[in-house]
């Protein structure tokens, strides 16, 4: 009797890690969007191996640079036990109001600065409060991960004084945070500002996995 309510119990333990195995990943679809030459569909490819490693054979170099983006582009891949659905949205003007529609059919946004384009961080400014203004975004507390990207060349304190090309020119993670009014946003709607770089992967899969946990988080209603 012992001998047949072990071998039951061993039964179920093998059941229950097979199951565990064989349990489909949880899903992530998010929206990445931002200005054009923001640096979004590099930073993408530092989460997805095969793009990377297939890109700098190509290229025969170290650092991976894409072209921009036509209209948009479905980007899977697989972090740790997440899968992750991206769609990367086209910056240019005449594609930027996909960014609504496709809000309404995701469960986190990721948005993307460029710290090296100062002129036109209020464009990016009133693009992002326009999609943050969607009705479902609003009301499903979507949570928004913004990167504030190409930090690897460097803060303005670090630029050089006679570099007329980038004097002035980065944003720091203060700056943005102000220009974005994130601390404004809606108190229910979880959001998180990182710096990284798209070329080195700095701060990417951070960004990442707070999304994971505030997308999760949200699930459960928690705030």
């Amino acid at each position: 009797m012992g001998q047949q309510a072990l071998s039951s119990t061993n039964y179920d333990t093998s059941t229950l890690s097979l199951k565990r195995l064989f349990k489909p990943k949880p899903t992530r679809t998010v929206l990445l969007c931002g200005l054009n030459h923001a640096g979004k569909t590099t930073l993408v490819c530092n989460m997805t191996p095969s793009m990377l490693d297939h890109a700098r054979g190509m290229e025969n170099i170290d650092q991976v640079s894409t072209c921009p983006t036509p209209g948009l582009s479905l980007v899977e891949f697989a972090q740790g036990r997440i899968k992750w659905r991206v769609w990367d949205m086209s910056g240019q003007g005449r594609f930027r109001n996909l960014w609504a529609y496709y809000s309404g059919h995701v469960q986190g946004i990721i948005f993307v600065i460029d710290v090296m384009d100062s002129d036109r961080i209020a464009t990016a400014r009133d693009e992002l409060q326009a999609l943050l203004d969607q009705p479902r975004v609003r009301e499903m507390r979507i949570p928004l991960l913004v990167f504030a990207n190409k930090a690897d060349l460097g803060s303005a304190d670090d630029l050089e004084a006679d570099n007329d090309k980038n004097k002035s020119k980065s944003l720091s993670m203060e700056n943005v945070r102000m220009a974005l009014g994130v601390d404004n946003m809606n108190q229910h709607q979880k959001v998180k500002v990182i710096s990284s770089s798209g070329l080195t992967g700095t701060g990417v899969a951070e960004g990442f996995q707070w999304l994971n946990e505030a997308i999760r988080s949200v699930g459960k209603g928690e705030l």
